[in-house]
Parts: C-alpha cells; sequence; structure tokens
C-alpha cells in the first residue's frame, strides 16, 4: 500500500491514523472570496498560528476586518469531533473539529450551544495553501458563506 501523505500513519490493520500536524505553522490570508452580500465581520487581514500544545492544538488568529476592527481568536483543540472553547470569534464560543482525510478538516462552530456555523479546511498537497470554507448561521437573517486562503509562511 502506498502512502499519498507524509501526513497519514498506517496501523498493522492499514486503517489510516490522522495527523493533525500538517496545519502546524504560521498562514496569513492571502484571499477572501464573499458570496453572500450580508453584513457580517469578514476578515480583511489575518495571521493564524496553529502550534503543537500537550491538549492538542492551540489556535491563535490576529484578524483586522474591513472597518478596521481588530480581533484575537483563540482556542486549544483537538481533531476529535469533541466540543472546545473558542474565544474571540464574532461567530461562536465552541466549536468541534475532526479531521477527515490527511489533508482535510471539517467542524461546527456553535453559540451558547446553538449550531452558529460550519468550517471546512482543505491544505493543499504540497503543505502551502489551506482553503477554508465558512458557512456562519445568523440566528435572524440569511445564511452567510465565504471562503478564506491562507499561506503558509516560513518557519
Amino acid at each position: 500500500m502506498s502512502i499519498t501523505s507524509p501526513h497519514a500513519r498506517y496501523t498493522h490493520e492499514s486503517k489510516p491514523m490522522l495527523d493533525p500536524s500538517i496545519a502546524v505553522g504560521t498562514w496569513k490570508l492571502k484571499n477572501v472570496e464573499v458570496t453572500s452580500k450580508v453584513p457580517f465581520p469578514v476578515p480583511q487581514r489575518a495571521t493564524s498560528v496553529f502550534a503543537p500544545h500537550e491538549d492538542g492544538l492551540e489556535y491563535t488568529s490576529e484578524v483586522v476586518y474591513a472597518d478596521g476592527r481588530t480581533n484575537r481568536v483563540k482556542s486549544v483543540f483537538r481533531t476529535d469531533g469533541q466540543e472546545y472553547a473558542l474565544t474571540g470569534s464574532p461567530a461562536g464560543n465552541a466549536w468541534s473539529i475532526n479531521q477527515t482525510s490527511p489533508t482535510r478538516f471539517e467542524g461546527n462552530i456553535t453559540r451558547d450551544g446553538k449550531l452558529s456555523g460550519r468550517v471546512r479546511a482543505t491544505i493543499s498537497d504540497d503543505g502551502n495553501l489551506m482553503t477554508t470554507e465558512w458557512e456562519i448561521v445568523q440566528p435572524e437573517g440569511p445564511t452567510i458563506f465565504y471562503i478564506t486562503q491562507a499561506e503558509r509562511q516560513p518557519a
């Protein structure tokens, strides 16, 4: 059996054990494509860092919005589908992330236990581009969709 990604390990049963370390590093926002014409704080500039943490991954994102506001979003999480605190995000205050392939992560964002968004991130085969699809569910109003692309920064 050939391994197509350096981020998948195989057990003796040949089932992949997914390794979230492909996300580790610093990522700088390159592009934002908004497919909804609804006011929502979509980032204009951002630098996100995923770092190893004893409890999984530590995520920190410094975000600048079109109106000049800034935000720091933080979380320590595992890619096990369990809910973890998310601070500073306009989308919600918790998220649950699953790693569905060696280069793909999917999850739900919640605010006070209610679904407030979905996120799907795919890292390119060369590991240098992260494309993230965001779906923000507003309690009163339409769902907002946007896509971000971030480039891995040199270590």
